[in-house]
């Protein structure tokens, strides 16, 4: 297995289910808002939903964890995605324990 691979944290073509992927709406909040993680049927991964600012809500997310690797000898992350024009956020922690996320919207 070269670097690369060894760097690869989900792919949806060869590890064809949404187990382990959380939905986390702002539902812990007391919003309305839903979200949806499925596989579409071209065999992508297809996070769906709908969100409203109704009854302080805004948000919906989805979230995959992973076993801690040694990342020291990368310097950037490769997301390949389709969306449709509406902001998103990208966000990494060091430790799924810790409260602050490194953040990149697109």
């Amino acid at each position: 297995m070269n670097r690369q691979d060894e760097s690869l944290v989900f792919d949806f073509k060869t590890q064809q289910s949404t187990t382990n992927w959380l939905v986390v709406n702002d539902g812990v909040m007391g919003g309305l808002s839903k979200g949806n993680m499925s596989m579409s049927d071209a065999g992508n991964g297809l996070f769906s939903g709908s969100v409203t600012t109704e009854n302080n809500g805004g948000f919906s997310s989805v979230k995959y964890a992973f076993s801690k690797r040694d990342v020291s000898d990368f310097k950037s992350f490769k997301i390949r995605l389709k969306g449709d024009s509406k902001p998103y956020q990208f966000r990494v922690k060091s430790d799924q324990t810790k409260e602050y996320s490194f953040v990149n919207e697109f």
